[in-house]
């Protein structure tokens, strides 16, 4: 890793942090998703963008992202392994969402069907999702592109 991350948490000085990242980095991300709810330093570790480049890099490979739901309902980001096995799920308050392909997956933009629901951006890494600015000019309504930097 390009630097030294100092996880605070790390059962009393039991591991070292160094043996304790090792092991993080190896672990599968639904397992980690659920290591994030162990306390505020585990959550700030686990999206600690360096310690997310080196857990890629353990974990190399495409992932399938669907959604699911409709105008009525509520939806669901699903993504899967090649193997079609479920590896994260992140609930939204969408309705309709449609996905928006990306030139790669670091992050995800979806939007909904109508113009009139604002669009998301997430992070499949840590399942954070936050909303674009809403626009209610019609040219602004629709995305068709979304090239993260």
């Amino acid at each position: 890793m390009p630097r030294k991350l100092r996880v605070a948490a790390s059962s009393h000085g039991v591991l070292p942090d160094d043996m304790l990242l090792q092991i993080l980095v190896h672990l599968p991300a639904k397992t980690l998703c659920l290591f994030r709810a162990v306390s505020r330093s585990w959550r700030s570790l686990l999206s600690d963008p360096p310690f997310v480049a080196e857990h890629k890099s353990h974990h190399p490979g495409p992932v399938i992202v669907t959604c699911t739901g409709d105008f009525y309902d509520r939806s669901t980001i699903e993504i899967l392994d090649l193997s079609g096995n479920v590896v994260k799920r992140i609930a939204t308050s969408m309705r309709d969402p449609r996905l928006v392909r990306t030139c790669r997956l670091d992050l995800i933009c979806v939007t909904g069907s109508n113009h009139c629901t604002a669009s998301h951006v997430i992070n499949p890494a840590t399942g954070d999702m936050f909303a674009l600015p809403y626009t209610r000019a019609k040219e602004h309504a629709h995305v068709k592109d979304f090239f993260p930097k």
